[in-house]
């Protein structure tokens, strides 16, 4: 056990235990979810050793890593849904104003009933947005925004209307009111990151707020819920990292794929979709199931992906026990390559038979591998790749590893010769749009049918009852888009109805 963290962190622990036994229900409350804070780190303390004087220098070196975990992006589409968050958002509305009325009285400022709607939809929308994050999962640390004031100052289609220049001042008050704590990122020099690496700020709730959640009797996530229409399609200018492009709205492919997603929007929200939460598991909110697709390099062509929805960030274990379908257990119905099969169809070639990602003089546990290295080549320029991708070594055996990336790209190419010449030729992005169109048809298609599926990238989620038919209903639409066939196969969920 580490008896330094320990002895920092049971003193914490024990002081918590007692608050939960307090008459003042408040006090117990919010001592139940400091104890739920620091049960992780109290079992990590158990369970490690004491660090070196090695350990304790890496640690300091990445602690700035750890406290990114911790923390939430601002989410601007957050909003008030039940009476309880409606009458928290009025008592700090009532605090609001009484401390932002001296302000404009001393500015000289007389505000019309417009531009107060508007800073009460801001206050509302940060009130949710921290309430939201802070329920859903005790451990963060805080939401973090950028404090750029032109980033505010510019109308863009990524963002609601209300969200503009006034959005900085309403954050700022509400940490004067008390509602808030919060820490100031630093500002970036010209092209300098700033020496902490923490160049957002972040925001967290006060116990005035806690208490105040407490008496409206706001204690779940469901208080809040998302207004993210018209957010159904991004564009990116570069890969999936970069700023977003703005567009026309006048755009013909926009709108059009702008109404899919609409539709597939629909279909998931009235499906009778149940997810298992249990003490002890992680929040998943059922009612989190909005997509958008992300295209990139500013090209309807480029990427197109499906994010969002709640299954998605969740493991493959975690989908098959906790969710549930009609009621149903459900199966992963996975396409075998969509990527290489579309590859092979571009060049009027038949894919092997076998396993695409088998490849002759590799060990078979290297799979997983070579699977990251052939979709890596799709994306490269050019095709003189000379390492295995980041983070990848470990999937490959110690005999494959030791051979090295070179020849192991080597074999690749040997055995899938017909698309050697489009390895390391920047079909990344292509292969992904032609991969997201075919998961689009194939959503469309189970609409039309009354059926359901939950998208994960290459993947659905169906429940087993349905699994036959849309299992068929994939391979027609792999046949339509990419001019072959691709088979799919699945894994059954392990929960007992």
């Amino acid at each position: 056990m580490n008896i330094t963290a320990l002895n920092k962190i049971l003193p914490r622990w024990k002081a918590a235990s007692k608050r939960t036994h307090s008459a003042d229900s408040k006090v117990a409350f919010w001592a139940g979810k400091d104890k739920e804070k620091m049960l992780p780190a109290l079992v990590e303390a158990w369970t490690t050793q004491t660090p070196t004087a090695d350990d304790v220098t890496r640690l300091a070196v990445a602690v700035d890593d750890e406290d990114d975990t911790a923390r939430k992006d601002f989410d601007y589409y957050c909003i008030p849904a039940t009476p309880a968050m409606f009458s928290l958002i009025e008592l700090c509305w009532e605090k609001f104003i009484r401390y932002q009325r001296h302000f404009w009285q001393r500015k000289g400022l007389t505000l019309s009933a417009v531009d107060l709607a508007e800073y009460r939809v801001l206050v509302a929308g940060a009130l949710s947005a921290v309430v939201n994050a802070e329920l859903t999962d005790p451990t963060i640390e805080g939401v973090t925004f950028s404090r750029t004031k032109a980033w505010y100052s510019i109308r863009s289609r990524y963002r609601p209307l209300h969200v503009n220049r006034r959005f900085l001042p309403v954050i700022d008050a509400l940490t004067e009111c008390g509602l808030f704590q919060q820490v100031r990122g630093q500002a970036w020099r010209s092209h300098t990151r700033p020496e902490s690496g923490v160049d957002k700020s972040l925001i967290r709730s006060t116990r005035t707020l806690r208490n105040l959640m407490v008496d409206c009797h706001v204690t779940s996530p469901l208080d809040t819920s998302w207004d993210r229409t018209g957010q159904e399609i991004i564009r990116r200018k570069k890969d999936k990292t970069s700023a977003f492009d703005e567009y026309s709205d006048l755009d013909v492919l926009a709108n059009g794929y702008r109404l899919e997603m609409q539709h597939v929007n629909e279909l998931l929200w009235k499906s009778n979709i149940l997810v298992i939460n249990r003490e002890g598991l992680p929040f998943i909110d059922v009612r989190d199931r909005f997509l958008q697709r992300q295209f990139t390099y500013a090209s309807w062509t480029s990427g197109g992906r499906l994010l969002g929805g709640f299954w998605t960030p969740m493991s493959k274990v975690d989908r098959r026990e906790r969710i549930l379908l009609n009621g149903e257990r459900t199966v992963e119905l996975d396409y075998n390559s969509i990527p290489f099969h579309s590859l092979y169809a571009s060049v009027n070639a038949a894919p092997p038979a076998a396993d695409i990602y088998h490849i002759t003089g590799t060990d078979p546990a290297s799979r997983s591998g070579i699977k990251t290295l052939m979709l890596a080549l799709t994306f490269d320029k050019k095709p003189n790749r000379r390492k295995f991708p980041k983070g990848s070594g470990n999937k490959f055996t110690k005999a494959d590893r030791a051979k090295g990336a070179r020849k192991i790209i080597e074999l690749i190419k040997t055995q899938h010769r017909p698309i050697a010449h489009l390895l390391g030729d920047n079909k990344g992005h292509g292969l992904q749009f032609i991969e997201s169109q075919v998961i689009i048809a194939a959503l469309s298609q189970l609409k039309q049918e009354g059926l359901i599926g939950l998208p994960v990238h290459d993947c659905l989620v169906v429940p087993i009852s349905q699994a036959d038919r849309i299992s068929v209903i994939m391979q027609s639409v792999s046949l339509k888009i990419t001019g072959c066939q691709i088979p799919s196969h699945g894994k059954v969920g392990l929960i007992t109805c």
